[in-house]
Formats: structure tokens, C-alpha cells, sequence
């Protein structure tokens, strides 16, 4: 995509895109990406250093606007914090790209600040941001929410339950923000990825990278941009070698037909309860 479609693609989602876990793997790729095709970036991430520099960065060879705002996403005031720093802009994309709160151990034995703040991550900051910041693009009829989300939103499972649960409950919100709004110029995507080679996870977990199981966040980032309007869902993994393959295909059409039926169904319900006309 260059040229004319850059054009295309600022007139969509520009002129401000805020990027949510920014300071490096998907969300830094993601950036890059948005920067390159000429959105101002406003990023989001805890560690003020290392996100400053890479806002000079992205600064100095794009040659876009770029601001770096230093800020816990498990915080309360988290999202009110973000939409106080880009007050005043016209947002065309939110991009959000929340990582987890590590720990291994088991439901019942974790500190339960841990799942918390999960939550917190995961659901209450990302909904607070959209519910705040969509009204806005829909009103322009024009604009982009992307959640990166993950293949564990699939099933619940053991040492990371909550996470799973959480990562679940932004299938679901996204999905019905998709049914609500995409028709209103706004495109709904949850991302929902696999096994990413990011410097986090291999900071905390010490994995290597494996090209037969593994993505790049370069390729992870790419592959996101370049299907905003592919929503409610999308599969951004590789699936084959990863354990996940006979899951996906199936859970996806499911999804997307599901989603489909719901929409007939919640109209026609509402046709039915609509009181009559005194």
C-alpha cells in the first residue's frame, strides 16, 4: 500500500491514531505502521524512557506528529488519562494492544490482584477508551477500533483462566460494537493472535523464537492494518503447528454467523416489544 492508498488510508482513520502498549512489539510495529502512512500517533505504555525514545523515532522518519504519554493501562484513571491527552484532535483510529499481567500459577493460588488487574487491562480501560472516544468517529462517520486480542479468548484454560476470560469478554464486546456501528463507517476489529516471538514475552518467559509456530509483531502489526475492515473477528496466527489449528476454522464461522443471526434476532425482538402507539 502506497501513494494514493495512503491517501485513502488517511482520509479513513486520520488525523490522530492513539496506540495503546506502544513502546514495543505489536504495538510499536502497529505505530510504525500507522506513522508511516501519515496518522499522528499518540502512544500509550508504562516505561517513559523507552517509549520516549521510540517517539523520536517514529518522529524522525515519518516526519509525523508524535506524542508519548507514560501511563499504566491497569491504572483506574488509565483511560481518562489517554482521552485528557489527545483532547482537542480528531481521532481516527484507536488502536489497543494490551498485554498480560504474567503469572503462571493457578486460579486459586494467585494473589488476587493479579486477575484484577487483568480485568482492568483487558476489559474496564478498553471499553471506558471506545465508550469515550467512538461516539466521535461515528458521528464522522468515518474511523478504526482495533483490540489485539488472543487465541486463548477461545476456551477457558488452566494458569491463565483469567486471562482467557478477559481476552473472551473483548471477543464479545467487540463483536457486538461491530453490529452496532460498522455500518455507521466505523470499522470493529478483534485481532485475535497466536504464538508472537514479542521482546516481552521473551523477557518474561525466556521463549525463543520458532518460525514453524512463531509470528514476528512486524508481521503480527501488518497483518492487522491491512484488514481494519475484516471485522468482527480475525485469526492472526499460525494455526497449523501451534495445537489451536482444528479449533480455529470452526470457532470462527461460528462466530461470524452467530453474530449475523443475533443482529436479525435482537431487531426482531425489538420490533416486538416496541410499545404501541398510545
Amino acid at each position: 500500500m502506497a501513494g494514493a492508498d495512503f491517501a485513502e488510508f488517511r482520509e479513513r482513520y486520520g488525523q490522530w491514531a492513539i496506540v495503546a502498549g506502544a513502546s514495543e512489539g505489536v504495538g510499536a510495529s502497529a505505530a510504525d505502521l500507522l506513522a508511516k502512512r501519515g496518522l499522528n500517533v499518540l502512544l500509550v505504555a508504562r516505561e517513559a524512557d523507552r517509549l520516549q525514545k521510540f517517539a523520536d523515532d517514529v518522529r524522525r522518519r515519518h516526519g509525523v506528529e508524535v506524542q508519548a504519554l507514560s501511563q499504566d493501562l491497569t491504572a483506574p484513571d488509565a483511560a481518562h488519562r489517554i482521552v485528557e491527552a489527545i483532547a482537542g484532535r480528531e481521532l481516527g483510529m484507536l488502536f489497543y494492544n494490551a498485554g498480560a499481567v504474567r503469572n503462571g500459577d493457578l486460579f486459586l493460588t494467585q494473589p488476587f490482584e493479579l486477575p484484577m488487574r487483568m480485568i482492568q487491562l483487558n476489559c474496564t480501560t478498553p471499553t471506558a477508551l471506545i465508550h469515550m472516544l467512538a461516539p466521535a468517529m461515528v458521528e464522522r462517520g468515518r474511523g478504526g477500533i482495533v483490540v489485539v486480542g488472543s487465541l486463548a479468548a477461545m476456551c477457558g484454560a488452566p494458569h491463565i483462566a483469567a486471562y482467557s476470560a478477559a481476552k473472551a469478554f473483548q471477543v464479545n464486546l467487540m463483536e457486538g460494537l461491530w453490529a452496532e456501528i460498522h455500518d455507521k463507517g466505523v470499522d470493529v476489529l478483534e485481532a485475535l493472535i497466536g504464538s508472537t516471538s514479542t521482546p516481552g514475552r521473551a523477557r518474561g518467559l525466556g521463549v525463543t523464537f520458532n518460525p514453524e509456530v512463531d509470528m514476528t509483531p512486524e508481521d503480527v502489526a501488518a497483518d492487522i492494518i491491512e484488514n481494519i475492515v475484516s471485522g468482527p473477528t480475525r485469526i492472526v496466527a499460525k494455526v497449523g503447528t501451534a495445537g489451536t489449528g482444528p479449533l480455529v476454522k470452526p470457532w470462527t464461522e461460528f462466530r461470524h454467523v452467530a453474530v449475523n443471526h443475533m443482529i436479525g434476532a435482537v431487531s426482531e425482538f425489538n420490533k416486538r416489544t416496541k410499545p404501541a402507539d398510545s
